[in-house]
């Protein structure tokens, strides 16, 4: 099932190499200020809300630069249709084929978002060793390329930063969501999501800048 959804992710990329005027997600994109906002979202919850503090404007800055390396994939691209929720919850089974719900929140965003999404949701990190994760990596290259339209060099750094930034933009949200908004449920699903970011940092070494603060903050991310 993993490798049809893999397959699945590369049509839908191939079918959005040619933009849709009349479709809403061609006029958005998964940019590098939205990207940063997500950053953001995770210090002003994931860090504030969950301590109940307000950081120093200094120190608020600095965690937001330590963790711009997470930017580029968002400023550079390259761009591609994307469905922005891609993970097995949103991906169910009919008649032996495989149907996408939940996708009203598609754009355009970096090549690696959807497949990073995928192979590392809260749940899936339970299913996916790092041998079935690479093996994933490769169909989607391959599927891309027989298809005639090769992914761009670099894309596994791309998978890991994508990754990792998901990673703090969900942290923050279910702060926010289970604190601020008072619905019950989502922290609990927090430890394998730390367990994704362990991963991705340990694979990330231009993070290091941010560890301390993390481990002051974020104590289940130290690698």
């Amino acid at each position: 099932l993993f490798a049809q959804a893999v397959d699945l992710l590369a049509r839908l990329q191939v079918a959005g190499t040619t933009p849709d005027p009349a479709c809403v997600a061609f006029g958005r994109r998964f940019d590098e200020t939205l990207a940063r906002a997500e950053l953001a979202h995770f210090v002003d919850h994931g860090v504030e809300t969950r301590h109940g503090v307000t950081l120093a404007p200094s120190a608020r800055a600095q965690l937001l630069a330590d963790l711009e390396p997470l930017v580029p994939p968002f400023r550079d691209g390259p761009f591609t249709l994307s469905h922005r929720d891609y993970m097995a919850w949103n991906i169910h089974v009919r008649d032996d084929r495989l149907v996408l719900i939940d996708f009203q929140d598609a754009l355009v965003a970096p090549d690696a978002f959807d497949l990073a999404q995928l192979l590392t949701d809260r749940t899936t990190i339970e299913r996916v060793d790092a041998t079935l994760e690479a093996e994933m990596i490769a169909r989607f290259q391959t599927a891309r390329r027989a298809a005639g339209f090769p992914v761009a060099d670099g894309f596994e750094d791309r998978y890991r930063r994508c990754a990792l930034q998901h990673v703090f933009k969900v942290i923050g949200r279910f702060y926010f969501l289970e604190v601020v908004r008072q619905k019950p449920g989502y922290l609990a699903y927090l430890p394998s999501v730390y367990a994704v970011g362990r991963h991705m940092l340990r694979a990330l070494p231009d993070l290091a800048p941010a560890l301390p603060a993390l481990k002051r903050w974020a104590p289940e991310l130290e690698p």
